[in-house]
């Protein structure tokens, strides 16, 4: 079930905030079909569940409101229950204009013909972390430990998976692993003692850390690779693909996007054996 996290109007958006609001949202979700833009229906700009909805709502909403004047056409802001069926949903095109992470962006938007608008200027690196009570303090330490891992195909667990193969650990059988729908789920886990250690975003592990203090340990991170990307559906007009990418690059934070910039992230999933189609 899809969760649909605004409407045109960003006060009544305001005023829905809250617990019967995440209901609600979540039923009128299964009406909403794409439109492409064009002025006649629907703009549906689908949000990767990289955090929590009231998260999601809080950043994105104004956003879409933006868009919506950029192509005088409604743009409703939307996710997915879960990375699973946002990633379903985006590889059949039911994203109008997506925000995706680097993972989704090629085994799934890729292959499905998205176009890539514009991308975050800051790079951002990946880490494995546990807490200090663990008495983990190394990467190798961790063996015969248990590690959560994010969604399949997601930047996180690719470049989890990468740092293990770097220390030579073979997660199938020198780690119990365990799969969380969120870096957020995979953080409680780890304080509740759960798991040992989690693979994480740095910039949503640094959002976590000031939500859930404790002491954390890094045992190993990533070097930079380039981070989150907006989309359009290719049977969105050019025109208006033009608008929305000329008013993108030009936020505060923003870049043009190429494709060549994910380019490592193919790369890993080619040596690890996991390359997209």
């Amino acid at each position: 079930m899809n969760s649909l996290l605004s409407d045109y109007n960003p006060l009544s958006m305001r005023i829905r905030l809250g617990q019967i609001a995440v209901l609600l949202l979540v039923l009128a979700s299964q009406q909403l079909h794409a439109g492409r833009c064009d002025g006649t229906g629907n703009c549906l700009f689908g949000v990767f569940p990289h955090t929590g909805t009231r998260q999601l709502l809080d950043t994105y909403a104004t956003l879409a409101e933006e868009l919506s004047l950029v192509l005088d056409s409604r743009v409703r802001l939307a996710s997915s229950s879960s990375m699973g069926r946002f990633q379903d949903e985006l590889a059949a095109g039911r994203w109008d204009i997506a925000l995706v992470g680097p993972g989704q962006f090629i085994y799934y938007a890729e292959p499905a013909g998205y176009i890539p608008l514009a991308t975050t200027e800051r790079l951002i690196t990946y880490r494995i972390v546990t807490l200090q009570r663990t008495h983990i303090r190394t990467l190798a330490q961790l063996r015969g430990h248990r590690l959560g891992l994010m969604w399949p195909h997601t930047g996180t667990w690719l470049v989890t998976k990468a740092l293990l193969h770097d220390a030579q650990i073979d997660p199938r059988d020198a780690l119990q692993t365990r799969t969380f729908a969120s870096q957020r789920a995979c953080i409680h886990a780890l304080l509740i003692g759960l798991v040992d250690a989690c693979g994480l975003a740095t910039p949503i592990f640094k959002i976590l850390e000031k939500e859930r203090p404790a002491p954390y340990l890094t045992l190993s991170e990533s070097t930079p690779h380039a981070g989150a990307v907006y989309l359009a559906h290719p049977e969105v007009d050019p025109e208006r693909r033009q608008a929305l990418a000329e008013y993108l690059q030009e936020r505060p934070g923003l870049r043009p996007a190429k494709p060549e910039y994910w380019e490592h992230y193919r790369e890993l999933a080619r040596r690890l054996g996991v390359p997209p189609r």
